[in-house]
C-alpha cells in the first residue's frame, strides 16, 4: 500500500513539473524487489506508461554528492560567479570576510 502511494505521489509531482523520468533510491528500496515492482507498476499505471521510474543501485552517497553541488551553488552566488570563482582550474584563493552581525 506504501509503495504504491509512493508511485502515485511521484508520478503527479513528476508530471507537474513535466518530468519524464523519477530517480527512486534510499533503504526503503533497496533489497526490496517487491517494494521496487510495485513502485514500478504504481509508475507505470498512474502516468500511462509516460513517466519511467529508476532506481539507484548504489545510493549511498548521494545526499554528500548533493550537498557537494549545493555548496558549489551557495559558492557561486557568494563569490557572484561560477563555482569554481570564475577562474579556469577551480583554484580560487578563498580571503576571510567580515561578517556583520
Amino acid at each position: 500500500m506504501v509503495s504504491n502511494n509512493i508511485g502515485h505521489v511521484s508520478t503527479l509531482s513528476a508530471q507537474q513539473a513535466g518530468l519524464r523520468h523519477i530517480v527512486f533510491g534510499g533503504s526503503f528500496i533497496r533489497d526490496h524487489p517487491f517494494t521496487i515492482a510495485t513502485i514500478s507498476s504504481a509508475v507505470r499505471f498512474y502516468s500511462g506508461g509516460r513517466v519511467q521510474p529508476l532506481f539507484l543501485k548504489h545510493d549511498c552517497f548521494v545526499g554528500a554528492i548533493g550537498a557537494h553541488l549545493k555548496g558549489r551553488e551557495s559558492d557561486a552566488a557568494a563569490h557572484g560567479g561560477a563555482a569554481h570563482g570564475g577562474r579556469e582550474g577551480g583554484h580560487e584563493q578563498h580571503q576571510p570576510r567580515e561578517v556583520s552581525s
